[in-house]
């Protein structure tokens, strides 16, 4: 089990700096609706990356007897066993993929962010990506 934690550690990646990004936004351009898109979809996402990362260090201090094991890190530590994505980590989005596939997923989602956040707009967007693609179209 340490090892699929560990291992899931590495790839998970790290949250994005939202007050960076809010400074790296033109004041004129705060206002705009694709912007407020960015801001609410990395808030959104950096809470679930807190949650996993929180959930497997956690998992792992119990594993080795630092901590006591909930029934929550036990659904979690049963779920990774079966190569399966905990409950607890499905709140941001809908997804039926398992483990492996979500967290490059999810990587992948993040890197969109990034993306949009330090390279600036793109003429394209991974709609499916978003947390709140309704929120997406209306503010387009």
């Amino acid at each position: 089990m340490a090892i699929i934690i560990k291992e899931l550690l590495e790839k998970l990646p790290e949250v994005i700096n939202a007050e960076e990004v809010a400074e790296k936004i033109n004041p004129q351009d705060e206002s705009n609706p694709l912007k407020v898109v960015l801001m609410q979809e990395i808030s959104r996402y950096n809470r679930v990356l807190t949650f996993v990362r929180n959930s497997l260090q956690s998992l792992d201090k119990g594993i080795q007897g630092f901590v006591l094991i909930s029934e929550d890190l036990e659904k979690v530590m049963d779920s990774l066993f079966d190569g399966k994505v905990p409950e607890s980590w499905k709140f941001a989005y809908y997804s039926l993929k398992p483990l492996n596939s979500w967290i490059e997923d999810l990587c992948k989602r993040i890197e969109q962010l990034n993306n949009w956040a330090y390279k600036g707009q793109p003429n394209v967007f991974w709609i499916s990506g978003f947390t709140f693609p309704t929120g997406f179209t209306t503010a387009l």
